[in-house]
């Protein structure tokens, strides 16, 4: 009979915002697919999420890394880059305030900072904690 082994919090998180990321920067597509440096150019995706071009690219690829990641190491990796970039982005859109653009391409709202800030969290945190260990299958 074959063990069947747990994932890790670094695997599963990475799986999770795999699939949220790359779905909300495909129905961000549908809203606006617009590519441009004018900040003022953007249109609100269930009337929270501020979302343009460049902003649903940078969700479809950071969702097709989560995917990709398969080994535990390609997973944690991912939990520290994804996340990283997710904090440091919200963190910026904090310091310039709703209705700002992050580098004139990627659309500020508070809705947008807080979801990047606690994705971003539950990656960076998902990669530091240890696979528990369970019997038969090695930590």
């Amino acid at each position: 009979m074959r063990h069947l082994q747990r994932r890790s919090p670094a695997e599963t998180c990475a799986r999770l915002l795999g699939v949220l990321l790359l779905a909300a920067g495909i129905a961000g597509f549908f809203y606006n697919g617009t590519f441009t440096s004018n900040e003022h150019i953007h249109d609100d995706m269930l009337g929270i999420f501020r979302v343009n071009g460049w902003s649903n690219t940078l969700n479809v690829l950071l969702g097709i890394w989560g995917l990709a990641a398969t080994s535990p190491s390609g997973t944690r990796a991912y939990g520290y880059g994804a996340g990283l970039v997710l904090v440091a982005l919200a963190v910026w859109g904090f310091v310039l305030g709703t209705g700002q653009s992050i580098l004139s391409i990627f659309p500020v709202s508070a809705a947008d900072n807080w979801a990047r800030l606690l994705l971003g969290l539950a990656a960076v945190i998902s990669s530091v904690v240890p696979r528990r260990a369970t019997a038969g299958v090695p930590a």
